[in-house]
């Protein structure tokens, strides 16, 4: 390759110098229970940890506990610790856009355990109730209700279905 001092600036920098290999696209919506490719790696969720535990105030926190949340969340965690991650996310973060999230992510981690675990059920709507207590958005606050009117039914609570459930 030729150099500056030799005159040729056409090929200071080679084109194999800018390869970065494969990119995912960060643009593409992220399926249900996929890998997310732009970072869940140990590295970078020591690196999240790191921005939680150094700078919990800085203006990268809030998303930092969110990024963390979602990939700890994943996988065959017990509900509760998975929920856990989105509840610290709520405790110092209370105020971020990202509360919306923790809300639905602890909501769905309850009402998915409850699928196989009866257990859960009151977990579940706990965590649905909560959201209508919250100051979130429609769909969310209509999913709620959906939620708690099956749930009502499944226990056979004719009384409280309809009703709200503040």
């Amino acid at each position: 390759r030729h150099t500056r001092l030799q005159g040729d600036w056409s090929s200071d920098v080679c084109s194999s110098d800018l390869y970065l290999g494969a990119i995912p696209n960060a643009w593409r919506i992220q399926q249900e229970g996929e890998a997310d490719l732009m970072g869940d790696t140990d590295l970078h969720k020591e690196g999240l940890q790191r921005v939680l535990d150094s700078a919990p105030e800085s203006l990268w926190a809030a998303s930092s506990a969110e990024l963390r949340a979602r990939f700890l969340a994943r996988g065959a965690r017990p509900p509760e610790e998975q929920a856990g991650y989105y509840r610290y996310l709520l405790e110092h973060y209370a105020s971020s856009p990202y509360k919306t999230i923790a809300y639905q992510q602890i909501a769905r981690i309850y009402a998915k355990a409850a699928e196989t675990d009866p257990s859960f059920e009151e977990k579940a709507r706990s965590a649905n109730e909560a959201i209508l207590k919250g100051d979130l958005p429609g769909a969310l606050v209509a999913d709620a209700y959906r939620f708690l009117a099956e749930s009502d039914r499944r226990r056979g609570d004719k009384n409280e279905i309809g009703r709200a459930h503040v």
